[in-house]
């Protein structure tokens, strides 16, 4: 008699029927094979999920970012506005001063023309009322029906005495133009000298702080607009750099005044050069996407002392 061992085998077959006369197609999966694909199915799931979670968590987070942005631009805008006012209000006052010692000058100067106009009137006119008012404004002896050797040493008196009075004032008035002239020139200078604005237009998808997404620290600000858009000074200075710079790609710095520096990365194309002088409002560079960057935007930043620092804290 002949046996036959017979041994059973853990897969799982699965068979293929078509409705026309092709043969029937058999599929045997190990159990091994099928528990593989479970998993395999259940991770990619898992990941899957995980992906859209993260996704929707990361654009709830833009849009409190753009949100709390916005209020905080309302916010610096308003001080700005505030400090302005009253800059402009102690320029008022002080151009209100150096008015008022016009007006006055401007009183002297008639004064001296009346004067003037009775002393040397030849018309036959009766002067002695004029001449003796003069007299008691200025604490001066005066003799009535004088004689006109006794005449002429007053009225000389009278004027000089007036003459040394305007000549005063318009010293003063000279020295207040020269107070008010520096004063223009240092703000003129601090203005100038100070980032303003932005180096172009754009929309803002980036802004300076951490990032919950990405666990790390933006240090400026991104403003996407096309490529080989112009990108402007936002303040006069000397360029420090213009070079390729690590993850900046091609990036230009402009030294300003008391460590102020300003940034711009991710450039296309560098339109100055080291060394050189840079008015507020020139072009220094073209908008592009080198170094970290995936679509041409405008990496904006402003340093102190080396020290990043959120650029909506300045004019704009």
């Amino acid at each position: 008699m002949l046996l036959k061992n017979k041994t059973k085998t853990r897969a799982l077959t699965m068979m293929f029927v078509p409705h026309y006369d092709s043969p029937v197609r058999v599929l045997r999966l190990s159990y091994v094979a099928v528990y593989m694909i479970l998993v395999v199915l259940v991770l990619s799931g898992t990941m899957v999920f995980q992906l859209v979670f993260r996704y929707n968590k990361m654009q709830a987070n833009i849009e409190t970012l753009r949100q709390g942005s916005n209020r905080r631009l309302v916010d610096l805008q308003r001080e700005m506005i505030a400090d302005y006012a009253g800059r402009l209000s102690g320029l008022e006052n002080k151009f209100a001063v150096v008015s008022e010692y016009l007006g006055y000058l401007d009183g002297l100067g008639k004064d001296v023309l009346k004067s003037s106009g009775y002393i040397l009137d030849n018309n036959g006119g009766d002067n002695t009322l004029a001449l003796e008012q003069m007299a008691v404004a200025n604490n001066l002896k005066f003799e009535h029906n004088p004689k006109p050797a006794s005449f002429a040493p007053q009225a000389v008196q009278v004027l000089e005495k007036v003459s040394d009075d305007v000549e005063k004032k318009a010293q003063e008035h000279a020295r207040s133009l020269a107070i008010m002239q520096s004063y223009a020139n240092e703000y003129n200078d601090l203005r100038e000298r100070t980032p303003t604005g932005w180096p172009c237009e754009g929309r803002f998808t980036s802004f300076f702080g951490w990032r919950d997404w990405t666990g790390t620290f933006h240090e400026g600000i991104d403003i996407v607009c096309p490529e080989g858009t112009p990108l402007h000074a936002t303040a006069s200075g000397e360029i420090i750099k213009a070079e390729w710079f690590s993850g900046y790609g091609l990036c230009v710095d402009i030294l300003h005044r008391d460590g102020i520096v300003t940034r711009y990365g991710h450039c296309s194309k560098i339109m100055v050069e080291k060394g050189e002088f840079v008015r507020a409002g020139q072009v220094v560079a073209l908008n592009g996407s080198t170094g970290n960057s995936d679509i041409p935007h405008c990496h904006y930043e402003v340093r102190i002392n080396d020290k990043a620092v959120d650029p909506f804290k300045f004019p704009f």
